[in-house]
């Protein structure tokens, strides 16, 4: 069945392989309709479910399980258009690669919570914005 809502959560739930040895990637999906049930990407970093983003999905009972798919239109219709995301969902793609590349950063070197939330801010302005980085009261430009 196809639905559409506002995604409410994603949460990494496992990785699993099937028969042929492919890993897949396994997330909770929460939708602010109520929906829920569980994702699997080919990618560790599905870009499917974004928080905060109106999304088409299917929607199914499979088993015990419930699942939740990307829907897709057919792009051969002569009315199919594409239009850019709004600035909204440009923002909440820049928070989720900044909370990603932060946590892997703070995981390699032991940092805290408070430095690993810093760093993603660092990391989101920079892709939204410019090369310039501000932290600690200091304008730095960035070398890339």
């Amino acid at each position: 069945m196809v639905k559409k809502s506002v995604v409410k959560k994603v949460e990494f739930k496992n990785t699993w392989d099937n028969k042929e040895g492919k890993t897949f990637y396994a997330y909770l999906v929460e939708m602010e309709n109520g929906d829920s049930g569980e994702y699997s990407s080919i990618s560790d970093s599905q870009d499917k479910f974004v928080e905060g983003v109106e999304v088409e999905y299917n929607y199914s009972q499979v088993g015990d399980y419930t699942k939740i798919k990307p829907h897709y239109n057919n792009p051969s219709n002569s009315n199919y258009s594409y239009s850019k995301p709004s600035n909204q969902s440009d923002e909440q793609i820049a928070r989720s690669v900044g909370i990603k590349a932060a946590v892997e950063l703070g995981i390699a070197h032991g940092a805290e919570l408070s430095e690993i939330l810093e760093t993603a801010k660092i990391i989101s302005d920079f892709v939204l914005r410019d090369k310039v980085v501000v932290t600690n009261g200091e304008t730095k430009e960035v070398p890339f």
